[in-house]
């Protein structure tokens, strides 16, 4: 069984890795997450819209914070497309595409 801080380890990476792509909705909205401070964001079109309050999570779902935070950012995700934010940076670079 894992401790508390493990979860805990778990959700950041899980954040961390998230943060390296952006998200777009089937209805042209995209969102990411940032890290800022040490802190976790929401951003959707580049504003921030919610913190994620990892203490909040861990207390709410002990059991399994990964997955809370995973059914608040991906509710109903299956029309949601993926870019990872290297592509994305690229393709801004190229004049391809202005997002962020």
């Amino acid at each position: 069984m894992k401790t508390q801080e493990q979860k805990r380890q778990e959700v950041v990476s899980y954040l961390a890795k998230t943060s390296k792509h952006l998200f777009v909705k089937e209805n042209g909205e995209f969102f990411r997450i940032k890290e800022v401070d040490g802190k976790f964001k929401i951003l959707a079109n580049e504003i921030p819209v919610k913190d994620i309050d990892l203490d909040t999570y861990m207390r709410w779902y002990p059991q399994d914070p990964k997955q809370a935070i995973k059914r608040l950012l991906f509710f109903n995700n299956h029309k949601m497309k993926s870019i990872p934010m290297k592509v994305l940076k690229r393709l801004q670079q190229k004049d391809e595409i202005k997002v962020c």
